[in-house]
């Protein structure tokens, strides 16, 4: 069984950086956007996109063949996800993150920063506690073999 997700945010993370648009020398740290990422997955289906811009919107969904929306409530309710990829903006996330739990959403995948306050902060990590949420934080570059080097030098002195 394959886990539906909803990619909600059809910019440069979410949709735009395709990996057929880099040099073959940077292959090792691709796919970037979470639309790319979640085909490369077997046991995840990516079933539709999310952008508060029509054309965005619309070009995502037609580049993958999946359903796109302008409307948030609209596609959790006729896509019922599994999972939600959110790679919008910062300032729209609180209520995005409140309206797919409000919704029933229990697994998340949040490009970073989360939020934009600790205050926020504190308040989201209350909602994903009481709705018993998943999440996890758009970071995992960091252990990519290539910045793993990268760090290694760093710290090397050898600069």
């Amino acid at each position: 069984m394959k886990l539906k997700v909803l990619v909600i945010g059809c910019g440069r993370m979410g949709w735009a950086n395709k990996s057929s648009t880099y040099d073959q020398k940077i292959k090792n740290i691709l796919p970037l956007a979470h639309c790319e990422s979640v085909q490369t997955i077997k046991n995840l289906e990516l079933v539709g996109v999310v952008d508060s811009s029509e054309q965005q919107a619309k070009l995502s969904g037609n580049d993958y063949s999946v359903q796109y929306f302008t409307d948030l409530e609209k596609a959790l309710k006729k896509l019922s996800p599994d999972i939600v990829c959110i790679a919008t903006r910062t300032p729209p996330r609180l209520e995005i993150i409140s309206q797919c739990l409000d919704y029933g959403i229990k697994n998340f995948h949040v490009e970073k920063p989360l939020c934009r306050s600790f205050s926020e902060l504190k308040l989201l990590q209350k909602m994903f506690i009481d709705k018993k949420a998943i999440v996890s934080i758009g970071t995992m570059r960091r252990y990519s073999g290539i910045y793993k080097i990268a760090k290694e030098i760093i710290y090397s002195g050898r600069f």
